[in-house]
């Protein structure tokens, strides 16, 4: 009886220290909103609905995807953002610009911890996965019926998002194709569309090769597994 309740408060001890060490690690992640871009970079982003905020924001927030620099893409996280931005909407000319109201972040806990950075505008209504940019982007357009088309040919993914029972598996979901752009001046289309994940949906920067494969550039999806 001794032995049995030493074995039970042991392994509560270990537990408990365990949970102890969990939450100083979780503790040691700051996330500020640090870094200044430089007056030849362009900060590019798109809307998103984000579950971890959601329903304290319903609308979609602004969610940090990469850094165009000497015409090449570089990932970022988006400690960058700041109360005041104004940002452009270079698919939506009619609508030229947005300012964010509020900067904020979290940790999230999916794998190591990390900061996730995004961005509440000031006027509501933004559609999801709408791209907006600091700058405009010259080359970056909606693409052509043909491009679409071409796309799909190449892009053949189509996933069942979520958790299901054998028999009731949800229709797939396929990327959605946002924008092509060539940013970087090889004649070689870089695609923007979304991509399913099986607990969310990202954003996804890929160029075509010459072997009409999809090379993937930058992706991004704050909350994904």
């Amino acid at each position: 009886m001794n032995k049995a309740f030493y074995k039970i408060y042991t392994l509560i001890f270990f537990i408990g220290l365990l949970s102890i060490q969990s939450a100083h690690a979780e503790s040691d992640v700051h996330c500020e909103q640090d870094r200044k871009l430089k007056p030849y970079q362009i900060l590019v982003g798109f809307t998103y609905i984000n579950k971890r905020l959601y329903p304290a924001i319903k609308d979609p927030v602004l969610s940090p995807l990469l850094i165009i620099e000497n015409k090449s893409f570089t990932t970022v996280n988006g400690n960058m953002l700041s109360r005041g931005m104004t940002l452009t909407l270079p698919l939506m000319p009619d609508k030229k610009y947005v300012k964010i109201k509020n900067a904020g972040s979290y940790v999230e806990h999916i794998g190591p911890d990390y900061c996730v950075y995004y961005g509440e505008f000031a006027e509501n209504g933004q559609p999801e996965w709408t791209i907006v940019s600091t700058k405009d982007i010259n080359s970056l357009r909606s693409p052509s019926l043909l491009q679409t088309k071409h796309f799909y040919q190449i892009n053949t993914q189509c996933l069942r998002q979520g958790d299901y029972e054998k028999g009731k598996e949800p229709p797939c979901v396929k990327p959605q194709l946002i924008a092509v752009s060539d940013i970087n001046q090889n004649n070689s289309l870089e695609y923007w569309y979304t991509e399913p994940y099986t607990w969310d949906t990202g954003f996804t920067v890929a160029e075509e090769t010459e072997s009409n494969d999809l090379n993937v550039l930058v992706k991004a999806c704050p909350s994904c597994d």
